[in-house]
């Protein structure tokens, strides 16, 4: 999937634009080769739509992108690597502390990592 890499500086701006008076772009933050990045899939540069965005469009770098990975972090930014756990004879991600207690996925934030088609 091809995203746009948008630069911090055009991510508010971007956000505050409205589209034909109901369409609103939000730039997703994630992590692109460890650095915070904001993006979105590239196909909304050739939608007319979003034609007014354009100028800033043609700043943004386009990567193609093979794989979004979901990282979990607990309140201390320690990653939380799930564990695979039968339940009720389905095989479920089971979040845990490093002490062996559940954590319920709703209280860990969230980073997404693209990783670039090589």
């Amino acid at each position: 999937m091809k995203v746009l890499i948008i630069p911090e500086d055009s991510v508010q701006k971007l956000r505050d634009m409205e589209f034909d008076g109901w369409n609103k772009l939000n730039p997703i933050e994630g992590e692109f080769d460890t650095k915070k990045i904001y993006f979105l899939n590239a196909i909304v540069k050739e939608k007319n739509i979003f034609a007014k965005a354009l100028v800033d469009f043609e700043v943004c770098e386009i990567k193609d992108i093979e794989t979004f990975e979901i990282k979990y972090f607990d309140d201390k930014d320690i990653e939380i690597i799930p564990l695979k756990e039968l339940k009720d004879n389905v095989l479920e991600d089971v979040y845990k502390d490093d002490k062996g207690v559940e954590l319920n996925i709703i209280t860990l934030s969230q980073k997404i990592i693209l990783l670039e088609k090589k």
